[in-house]
């Protein structure tokens, strides 16, 4: 699977713009009974967003980086050589890198992630929403998703309840 994801920290006190990147990773479809399945995941992806007034130093962006393994319900419904897919389920991630970027040209003194308190747990137990369209041609299964993630780990000051979000597009093949 392959695909462009648009994150942004949410919250009280959270920054407005997002951060932009791929998403990248791996997935196992096991059928179940009838329409239902699981499919487990494993996914690399960026997320973070504009640091606001929660942070001590608002005015730069937190860009992180994400392994994700998401183990999902899947239900389905075939349309011909079409396949409808709705999923959802928790997507437990953890934190491989963080850097601070700011968003004007001169970095004067640019803060860490561990000053800014942007990295309060490595760890993330989120939850993953999403629909997507499976097309059948001959023994290759093409693939489409949008997915929501939502983080919910709370980063910055204590008590900010500022998390992670992030939209994902993505395609895909299967064999």
């Amino acid at each position: 699977m392959l695909g462009y994801g648009a994150a942004r920290l949410t919250g009280q006190g959270a920054g407005l713009r997002t951060l932009r990147g791929v998403y990248f990773g791996f997935l196992v479809g096991i059928p179940v009974a009838g329409p239902f399945g699981l499919e487990p995941q494993a996914i690399l992806t960026r997320k973070g967003g504009e640091l606001g007034a929660a942070f001590a130093q608002p005015g730069f962006v937190a860009d992180q980086v994400y392994l994700e393994a998401p183990v999902l319900l899947r239900v389905s419904a075939r349309l011909g050589r079409l396949r409808l897919r709705g999923f959802g389920g928790p997507a437990p991630a953890i934190r491989l890198g963080c850097d601070v970027r700011g968003l004007v040209a001169s970095e004067t003194e640019r803060p860490t992630c561990g000053e800014l308190q942007v990295t309060a747990s490595d760890f993330d137990l989120g939850k993953l929403y999403g629909f997507g369209i499976d097309l059948r041609a001959g023994s290759l299964l093409l693939r489409a998703d949008g997915r929501l993630v939502e983080g919910r780990q709370s980063l910055g000051p204590a008590g900010s309840r500022i998390r992670n979000r992030q939209w994902v597009g993505a395609v895909g093949f299967a064999f």
